[in-house]
């Protein structure tokens, strides 16, 4: 952009600018959480109890035909860049059982942005067995050989032995965070 200036003397001054014109938002084009690729945003990424990390590792690709200004990842204002992806170690080690959220800003040159969630989902607790009846007979969900308390089903030996047929099985099982996807039973395994 040139402005001139013009007196009454017919003095002249020609000042030139640049600037671009940008009326397009940043787009986020990949995100990761650990070595999982979350495909869109609100994808749900499962912290199970083999997680044992203190930290996820988050990363977010985005590009601008402007420039990218800033990177936010959760509560990092300033995300590094590294290999294509800006990333953030969040810390995961005081999330409780249940859903949490990580909001990602990305914010072009002209401040213009786009953003994303990427939900995770913390169960660190596996299925449990709250009754077990096998044949009639009413078992613990712990270990065989391990002491119960009084007026407690004994827990299931590593073999049973009956010589009903059919033989019954009863059971209730309850997850306190994802939920019992499926119960399964084998025979002579």
């Amino acid at each position: 952009l040139t402005v001139s200036a013009l007196d009454a003397l017919e003095q002249k001054k020609d000042t030139v600018k640049s600037f671009i014109y940008d009326k397009v938002p940043p787009e986020i084009t990949g995100l990761k959480a650990g070595n999982k690729e979350v495909t869109e945003s609100g994808d749900t990424v499962y912290i199970d109890k083999d997680y044992s990390e203190p930290f996820i590792k988050i990363g977010v690709k985005a590009q601008d035909s402007y420039g990218i200004k800033t990177v936010k990842i959760g509560t990092d204002n300033n995300a590094p860049y590294d290999a294509g992806f800006f990333w953030h170690n969040a810390d995961i080690s005081s999330w409780a059982a249940g859903r949490h959220n990580v909001r990602v800003t990305v914010t072009d040159k002209a401040d213009k942005s786009a953003n994303a969630t990427i939900e995770f989902f913390v169960d660190r607790d596996v299925p449990s067995f709250s009754v077990l009846k096998i044949g009639g007979v009413e078992y613990s969900s712990g270990t065989a050989g391990t002491p119960v308390l009084p007026g407690t089903p004994e827990a299931a030996p590593v073999e049973i032995q009956t010589y009903q047929s059919p033989v019954t099985l009863e059971g209730t099982v309850t997850d306190s965070g994802s939920g019992v996807e499926k119960v399964e039973y084998s025979l002579n395994a």
